[in-house]
Formats: structure tokens, C-alpha cells, sequence
């Protein structure tokens, strides 16, 4: 029978001689809160040292994403669909204060009532009219079993924020560009239906935003409404208010930087887009400024005829398809994988390079063997 320890991954040079670069117990015990309150929440790379060296299953990186049972529901989206519609058809954007505006209670309770025995039909969107419709659409995300957006899409929505473009894809695509299409990417590992749904909420919201003038509702304001609809609902999750606060605050930025990109690049869901990809390298490499160790993940959001763009470590590159495919493995969900945080400049690259001659077992050699009980 087998004991597993905490692993402990020690990089042992000049400057860090014999220390531990990483404890998962610690980490995890630091990220407790985190991963309580999301259905799928990965770990915080974000929070590691630069020279960390982290060891995660592909559990985390996959992040048990929603499957289809997880989806909207064919009735809840039909009655979401119409709500927008008629929105739309009434210009609903122009109306100031649309989504904090409040409509007749009496009467959305009505509707809501009706709503178990068919479709939502126009005599009754009439009667509640835009501002009734508005609350009515809010009433139903609100009810919705599983957010339309899990708390994976939120982590990479928030990890990418502050991502640095390389020269060489910025040359092929702006940043604005390459971030929309690593979002596009992200939303689309969502079950089909949510994603549909999300869409067309989405595009909605980026005409308030256009009409901001008339509608007095920015992105902000916006943002503020629609986090705690299609993101996980913080409250249902901890009672700690302090934390609710403070990740309702991340999570308004993270939506206010999906609108704006949208806003800039409304075409972005009719293209083509696949999932993101996970690849681990399989050797260490360096390209003009790309320097990849083995071991390292990388996430593919989206390729052209000969060239595929990833992202690794918090910056966005391009490869040439046929190099990456030499460079990296696909990553199975059973087999583990390592994320490598260390430094990454022409020094360290040779440094590691040397020490661990093209091969990633030396590396293992320093991780804790499970303990083999009676």
C-alpha cells in the first residue's frame, strides 16, 4: 500500500542552495479558500516565485470542466433567448438604466409562474415590458443550477490580463487580438449550449456599452450587474464576506477586460476557434526570445496554416506547427505534468541546460519517493 508524502522540488544553485522551491502542502494550504468557492478552480500559478519549479496533476490544468450534464438547460435557454430578443428588437441598449432599472415585481412574478408550463410568448414579454424583461432575463441567470461561466474560464480570464506578448506574434496579431482569441478559446471549452447562450448574452451587453451615452451603463456598471449572474456565485460558496468582497472585485475586472476586448473585436465568436490544447515540452529549447525547459506546459489557443500560438509562463508566443509538434507532447489528462516558473534568460536557459543535461530525470531524482507501508 502506498503513503504519499508532500513532494518537495529543491533547485539547488548559487543563489538557492538546497532550499525548497516548492511545498505543495504549503501551497495548498495557502489556496484553501480558493478552491472552496469554485467548482473548478485551479491553483494560483500566479503566486509562485520566478524561480519556482511546480508540480501539478493535469487534474488542475483540466480543471474537471464542465461536461454536458453541467450545461444550460434546453427550456431555461429558449426563455433567455426570447428575453434578448425582444430586447434587441425594442433597442433596450438605448434605455437609460437598463439592467438597474427595476420593472413591476407583480407582474414578473407572473410571467415566472407561467414560465414552468411553455414558452415565453410575446403577450406576455408586453406586459412586462423592456425594463420587466431586463429584471426577468436577470431572474433566470440567477436561477441557473451551473453558471454559464466556471471557475476555470474565470482563472484563465484573470491569468491573462497581464500577459506579455512576444515580438514575434505581435508581428502576426495585435495584443488585443491575440488575448481575444486566447479568451475565444478558453469560453469554447464550455459545454456547447452554455457557450451559445454566453454568446448571444455577451454581444448584447457589448451594444449597452456602445450606447453608453444614452444607456448610462459602461462596462463597470455593467460588469457589476452580470458577475454574480454568469460567474460563480461567490455567496452560495463561503460565508466569509471579506473574501466574497474581494473576489467579487477580481472577477467585475475580469468581465469588465472580456467586454472590452469584445467591444473592439465584436467578430471574434463567428470565427472558427478551437479549445485550448495542453502540450508539455519534451526538451529544452530556445528560439530567438522563446526559451522553453523540459517539463513545461504549454497552452495552444490558436493556429493559423503553419504557425500555432501558446501560452507559457504569462507570455503569448508563435511557432511554427511543425516545430512545436518536435518540441512538445500532448498532454493526456491521467499522466502528470510539471509547470516550470523558473527565470527564463539565455543564463539560466544554458544553466539548465548544462545541469540537466537534456533530460528531466535528474530533476526527479530530487523529488520524494512515496514511502512503501506494511
Amino acid at each position: 500500500m502506498l503513503h504519499s508524502e508532500h513532494r518537495c522540488v529543491t533547485f539547488q544553485n548559487s543563489r538557492h542552495e538546497g532550499t525548497p522551491i516548492l511545498n505543495l502542502a504549503e501551497i495548498k494550504s495557502n489556496n484553501a479558500k480558493r478552491k472552496r468557492f469554485s467548482q473548478s478552480l485551479p491553483s494560483h500559478r500566479d503566486t509562485l516565485p520566478q524561480c519556482a519549479i511546480s508540480q501539478s496533476s493535469t487534474e488542475n490544468l483540466n480543471c474537471n470542466l464542465p461536461t454536458k450534464e453541467h450545461q444550460i438547460e434546453r427550456k431555461s435557454s429558449k426563455h433567455i433567448y426570447c428575453c434578448l430578443a425582444y430586447l434587441d428588437e425594442n433597442q433596450a441598449y438605448t434605455h437609460e438604466g437598463i439592467f438597474r432599472k427595476c420593472g413591476d415585481f407583480t407582474t414578473i412574478q407572473n410571467v415566472k409562474s407561467k414560465l414552468s408550463g411553455g414558452r415565453l410568448s410575446e403577450k406576455m414579454l408586453d406586459s412586462l415590458g423592456v425594463f420587466g424583461c431586463a429584471d426577468l432575463l436577470k431572474n433566470l441567470l440567477s436561477g441557473l443550477e451551473y453558471p454559464l461561466v466556471d471557475g476555470y474560464s474565470v482563472e484563465n480570464i484573470q491569468s491573462i490580463m497581464k500577459a506579455v506578448c512576444s515580438k514575434a506574434a505581435e508581428a502576426k496579431y495585435c495584443r488585443d487580438q491575440l488575448l481575444s482569441f486566447y479568451l475565444h478559446a478558453v469560453l469554447r471549452r464550455l459545454p456547447k449550449r452554455s457557450y451559445k447562450v454566453l454568446t448571444e448574452i455577451l454581444q448584447f451587453l457589448c451594444k449597452i456599452i456602445e450606447h453608453e451615452e444614452q444607456s448610462k451603463m459602461g462596462k463597470h456598471n455593467i460588469a457589476t450587474v452580470f458577475v454574480p449572474l454568469l460567474f460563480p456565485n461567490l455567496a452560495k460558496m463561503t460565508k466569509d464576506v471579506q473574501f466574497i468582497i474581494q473576489e467579487t472585485e477580481l472577477q467585475i475586472i475580469a468581465l469588465e477586460f472580456l467586454l472590452d476586448l469584445l467591444v473592439k473585436h465584436p467578430d471574434i465568436f463567428h470565427e472558427p476557434q478551437p479549445a485550448i490544447s495542453l502540450l508539455r515540452s519534451c526538451r529544452n529549447f530556445r528560439f530567438n526570445e522563446v526559451i522553453i525547459f523540459i517539463g513545461d506546459v504549454a497552452k495552444v489557443f490558436h493556429r493559423t496554416e503553419n504557425y500555432s500560438f501558446f501560452v507559457l509562463s504569462g507570455r503569448v508566443h508563435v511557432l511554427e506547427s511543425a516545430l512545436l509538434g518536435n518540441i512538445f507532447d500532448e498532454v493526456h489528462e491521467e499522466t502528470p505534468v510539471s509547470t516550470s516558473f523558473v527565470l527564463r534568460t539565455p543564463r539560466k536557459f544554458k544553466e539548465v541546460t548544462k545541469r540537466f543535461s537534456g533530460s528531466f530525470s535528474p530533476m526527479m531524482e530530487r523529488v520524494k519517493k512515496p514511502r512503501i507501508g506494511q
